[in-house]
């Protein structure tokens, strides 16, 4: 049988396997570049992690288990309540679930290795003993992601004129 590319992206995401976590019910901290000065491109990368975690929720085997994706859960507060964009501030609201999560994976998405936030989230998981994680995320999923979000972002314009 032949695996989509979307199939093994969540391959990696819910195999409990990858973190040694004998528990059922695991508390993920889902990290992924996220800061840039063009809101769009901030959009963009907040839909791809919105569509990975879609994938994943429609996964039985991560039914167990929550994933938290800062980047998904904030980006629509920040931008309605137009907070700090600067990482510093995020500092301590990323610290504090790291402490309460099982684990870290990091998102291998375009601008991931460049990122402060994700530098900052790995060590903190390296210093607070939390096993961590980098998942694939193929190119050609984030181009048909960046695709998808603008043409939805286009016909929703389009609707409002």
């Amino acid at each position: 049988m032949t695996r989509t590319m979307e199939d093994r992206i969540v391959d990696q995401l819910v195999e409990p396997a990858v973190f040694e976590i004998e528990k059922q019910g695991y508390f993920v901290y889902v990290a992924s570049p996220y800061n840039s000065p063009n809101p769009v491109e901030r959009a963009v990368r907040c839909y791809i992690v919105q569509s990975i975690l879609a994938l994943v929720y429609n996964d039985e085997r991560s039914h167990a288990h929550c994933y938290y994706s800062p980047i998904a859960h904030f980006h629509p507060i920040a931008e309605i309540g137009e907070l700090p964009k600067d990482i510093s501030f995020w500092h301590a609201i990323d610290r504090a679930v790291i402490d309460r999560c099982d684990a870290v994976m990091v998102l291998k998405m375009r601008g991931w290795e460049d990122s402060e936030g994700i530098a900052y989230e790995i060590a903190y998981a390296k210093c607070t003993g939390k096993p961590f994680v980098l998942i694939d995320v193929p190119l050609s999923y984030q181009e048909m992601c960046v695709a998808l979000y603008m043409s939805e972002h286009r016909r929703n314009i389009l609707k409002n004129t």
